[in-house]
């Protein structure tokens, strides 16, 4: 007795509506977009079929059971984010230029700047709702897999689910995933939409970045998020510290390593101030800072920037010795890998 290959199994079949949604969600996306260069970002047409496109990922992410599949869906729901956002900053970005650098008069200037300030609270809008998604997505996914918060964390807490702990592995990487997402928006939000604002916050991005390493401490990327967040507060050795850590685990970031190349090169030519001899180091306490220290700090010295993060590095502080070590070795790795090639 032979058997027809030809047959549609039932693997066959699942394979059959996989490749169906791929096309359905894919049209949808080019109509959106299509939408999007003929009418706007602001249509209201474009803004439901975003929607759609959205709660389609949201429906994939909850049905879908394997794990490849899963991390394909939640792939294409942040980029359709992230297409989002980059439209959003590009236009933003030609409205302020041709504000600034209008010459035809006052009220063509004018335009230009309403519609600035339409597309920039437009932005931030989409970033807040972009947000509240995400987190509304994690709840739902831990009510799919009957995972509690408590369950992200620790293990101990795994027995109240009738679930494996392969499936909740699934749904610890997912949460992770969701909050460096939501990093990544707050993040935009401080970077992008908040142009007027001299001081950022970026509290807010940190705290979702330091809860994904919790959660998934093998994953590199929330570490390399928040050493993106230390490069914007001028603190080189937090983000040296951190590029290490983004590659120091068993799932390293892809371009930590670059970044990390960047950040040495950067410090290796740079002009150290001469630490006075007069200043104390308790190398066993790196967070006291001596009264000498204080006083021989610049006067426009803002010490108080780490209270912008929050999480694990509040036990860094501003002093001249992590500058001086950040630069001692930057130029022996850096001079040490030019001997060698």
């Amino acid at each position: 007795m032979t058997t027809n290959p030809s047959l549609p199994g039932t693997h066959h079949r699942e394979e059959q509506i996989l490749l169906e949604w791929h096309a359905q969600i894919g049209n949808s996306e080019k109509q959106l977009w299509g939408l999007i260069h003929s009418k706007g970002l602001l249509d209201s047409d474009a803004q439901e079929l975003y929607r759609k496109v959205r709660s389609s990922y949201e429906k994939k992410i909850l049905d879908s059971h394997t794990h490849p599949e899963l991390q394909h869906a939640e792939y294409c729901l942040w980029k359709l984010h992230y297409r989002y956002i980059d439209e959003f900053c590009r236009r933003i970005k030609k409205f302020s230029y041709n504000a600034e650098n209008d010459k035809l008069g006052i009220a063509q200037g004018g335009v230009s700047q309403m519609n600035n300030d339409n597309y920039i609270k437009a932005f931030k809008s989409f970033l807040s709702e972009a947000s509240e998604f995400y987190q509304t997505l994690m709840v739902k996914l831990r009510k799919r897999y009957g995972v509690s918060e408590v369950a992200l964390f620790y293990k101990k807490d795994w027995t109240s689910t009738t679930f494996d702990s392969e499936t909740i592995l699934k749904c610890q990487n997912l949460c992770h995933r969701f909050l460096v997402c939501m990093g990544d928006l707050e993040r935009y939000k401080q970077q992008y939409a908040n142009l007027e604002i001299q001081n950022k916050d970026w509290s807010v991005a940190s705290r979702h970045y330091v809860e994904a390493t919790r959660i998934w401490p093998d994953s590199g990327n929330p570490q390399n998020q928040l050493a993106v967040l230390a490069t914007y507060i001028g603190d080189d050795f937090l983000a040296v510290y951190y590029c290490v850590r983004s590659l120091a685990v068993k799932e390293p970031f892809p371009d930590a390593w670059d970044n990390l190349i960047f950040l040495l090169e950067k410090n290796r030519s740079c002009n150290l101030q001469c630490v006075s001899t007069k200043v104390s180091f308790d190398l066993f306490k790196p967070s006291v800072r001596s009264d000498q220290e204080t006083r021989l700090q610049e006067p426009n010295d803002d010490s108080s920037y780490y209270s912008k993060l929050e999480g694990e590095n509040n036990h860094f502080k501003d002093t001249k010795l992590w500058s001086l070590i950040v630069g001692t070795i930057s130029f022996l790795f850096i001079t040490s890998r030019y001997l060698d090639a």
